[in-house]
C-alpha cells in the first residue's frame, strides 16, 4: 500500500505534539522601524528636537537661539527665543519644555519654559556638565551629558545617577554603574517609549533600543550619520538630521506576520506567514523556526550579533527536520527583490486533543551573516 508522504509527515508531527508541554510565550520587547517620511526643514539649524505630544519642538541655533514649534508637515506653529547658550536639550516634562545648556561653563543646568508664553523658570539642577540631550520617562528627566570625555544617562535630575557605558568600536558593551562613563561620542538623542530607552549617538547611523532593565535589545538603522535628537509622537520615531536640514519619520512594523493567531486541533488547518525584512534585505537567505517553550531569553545566533526570540527546544528540532515539507512549506529559502517571502504551516490532519492549549512561537533570521531576526509570532492550538 502506498502511503501519502504529506500524511506521513503529519503523523510524525501529531505524535511529537502529543509529547510537548507548553511553557507559554514572552512578549517581544524589540521593535523594528522603517522610514516612511522625510520632513524638509530647510532654513533650520537643528540642535535637538522634542515634542509636546502632537507637534515637534525644534531647538534652533541662531541669533538668538530659539524654540520652533512645528506641525508634522514642518509648518511653523509658534516660536520663542531662548536664553543665551541654552542650546543642547529639549523634552516634554509634564506641560513644560525642559532645556539644558551645552557650552556655557558657568551655566550648566536645567531650566523650564512655559510653551504657552515662552517664559523661563529655574535653574532646576546644580551645575551638571555639558548636557547634550534630554528625555522623559513620565517620572524622571533622562539626561545625557558630555564632560571630560564622558557621556552618561541620569535617571533623575539631581540625585540617583545611573550611567550606561558604551564602547563604539564595532561592538557595544553595556554596563550600569554610578556616574562613570563611556564614549567620547556625544549622545544627543534620548527618548523613553513603551518602557524602553532609545539613544542615538552623533556620527553613528543607528538608534539603540534598551529594555527597562537597560539591556540592549535592538539596533535600528537610520539613514543619517549625524542625528541631532530623537523623539516619539504616538508610535512613530522622529530623527533630526542637522546637516541635511531634515527630520525623518520612522514607523514601527513587524517583519513577521501571520493570517491567524490560532489553529484548531479538531479540524487542523493552515497558518500563512508573511516575511518582510525590507528592501535592504532583498535576495538574502532566511530560516523560519518554531518553539513551544517561549521567546525569552531566546537563542544567540552565530557571530553574536543577534538573538533569535525563540527558546531552542524539541519543537525547534522538529521544524528543522521537516523544513520545506508539506507541513513547514518555505520555512527556508530566499527573500525576493523586495525583501519578502511567504511560508505556510499546514497540519494536513487534525491534531491530538492533548495539544489544546499549546502555544507555538515562530520567528526567522537572515544569515550570511546572522545579523537580522524578526519578531516572534504566537499561534495557539484551540479545540
Amino acid at each position: 500500500m502506498k502511503v501519502h508522504k504529506g500524511k506521513s509527515y503529519a503523523a510524525a508531527f501529531m505524535g511529537i505534539l502529543g509529547l510537548i508541554l507548553s511553557m507559554g510565550s514572552s512578549e517581544a520587547l524589540a521593535t523594528s522601524y522603517r522610514l516612511v517620511e522625510t520632513i524638509d526643514m530647510t532654513g533650520y539649524d537643528i540642535l535637538n528636537i522634542g515634542t509636546d505630544g502632537s507637534n515637534l519642538l525644534i531647538l534652533n541655533n541662531g541669533s538668538p537661539d530659539s524654540v520652533k514649534i512645528v506641525d508634522l508637515s514642518g509648518s511653523l506653529v509658534n516660536s520663542f527665543n531662548t536664553p543665551s547658550k541654552f542650546n543642547s536639550g529639549i523634552t516634554l516634562n509634564g506641560s513644560m519644555i525642559v532645556f539644558a545648556n551645552g557650552s556655557d561653563a558657568s551655566n550648566k543646568y536645567l531650566r523650564e519654559m512655559d510653551p504657552s508664553n515662552g517664559t523661563f523658570s529655574g535653574p532646576l539642577s546644580p551645575n551638571m556638565g555639558s548636557v547634550m540631550g534630554l528625555g522623559y520617562d513620565g517620572t524622571h528627566i533622562l539626561v545625557s551629558y558630555y564632560a571630560n570625555g564622558s557621556n552618561g544617562i541620569l535617571t533623575t535630575i539631581i540625585t540617583k545617577v545611573h550611567a550606561i557605558n558604551y564602547t563604539i568600536d564595532g561592538t557595544i558593551s553595556v554596563t550600569v554603574d554610578t556616574g562613570t562613563s563611556i564614549s567620547a561620542t556625544p549622545t544627543y538623542g534620548v527618548a523613553w517609549h513603551n518602557d524602553n530607552l532609545f539613544i542615538s549617538f552623533q556620527a553613528v547611523d543607528k538608534v539603540y533600543q534598551f529594555d527597562a532593565n537597560l539591556n540592549l535589545i535592538e539596533e535600528i538603522p537610520i539613514i543619517t550619520e549625524w542625528p541631532r535628537g530623537i523623539t516619539f509622537i504616538k508610535e512613530d520615531l522622529f530623527v533630526a538630521d542637522r546637516g541635511a536640514q531634515k527630520i525623518y519619520r520612522y514607523e514601527p512594523y513587524e517583519p513577521l506576520m501571520s493570517d491567524s493567531e490560532t489553529l484548531s486541533a479538531g479540524t487542523g488547518g493552515t497558518v500563512n506567514f508573511t516575511l518582510d525584512a525590507g528592501v535592504e534585505s532583498a535576495n538574502r537567505k532566511y530560516l523560519l523556526l518554531g518553539s513551544t517553550s517561549g521567546t525569552d531569553p531566546g537563542t544567540p545566533l552565530p557571530g553574536g550579533m543577534v538573538t533569535l526570540p525563540l527558546n531552542w527546544d524539541l519543537f525547534t528540532n522538529i521544524v528543522i527536520s521537516m523544513l520545506n515539507t508539506s507541513i513547514f512549506s518555505n520555512f527556508m529559502g530566499k527573500l525576493d527583490s523586495m525583501g519578502s517571502a511567504r511560508a505556510t504551516l499546514d497540519t494536513i490532519v487534525p491534531l491530538p486533543p492533548s495539544s489544546v492549549g499549546l502555544t507555538m512561537n515562530f520567528a526567522y533570521a537572515l544569515n550570511n551573516p546572522w545579523d537580522f531576526v524578526s519578531n516572534p509570532v504566537a499561534i495557539e492550538i484551540v479545540p
